[in-house]
């Protein structure tokens, strides 16, 4: 049986099946970006609901100017209501009940 690959947005991963985890570093801003912002492009062109958590390196406003040029109808296309940006400082406001 052929799995469904997904586009991650990262040249050097490529496609990956659904549901794939995988991990990388990162030392300044810019390797982040060059990282996640095509990453985010990928899931949303694929109508993927896309959660980014900022860190405290980057606040939620600046990655949402950053996904607004990198994805340029961001703000007016069905995608742009299918993700969610936050700041880190967001995960201390909430609790799951388990």
């Amino acid at each position: 049986m052929k799995e469904n690959l997904r586009n991650s947005g990262i040249d050097i991963v490529g496609d990956v099946p659904w549901g794939t985890h995988f991990c990388q570093l990162y030392q300044t801003k810019e390797d982040l970006m060059d990282i996640l912002l095509p990453y985010f492009k990928a899931g949303l062109e694929n109508n993927e609901f896309c959660v980014w958590v900022t860190s405290e390196s980057l606040d939620a406003e600046e990655a949402k100017d950053d996904l607004r040029r990198t994805v340029p109808d961001f703000s007016t296309s069905p995608t742009g209501s299918r993700n969610h940006l936050a700041s880190f400082r967001f995960q201390n406001t909430f609790r799951l009940n388990v």
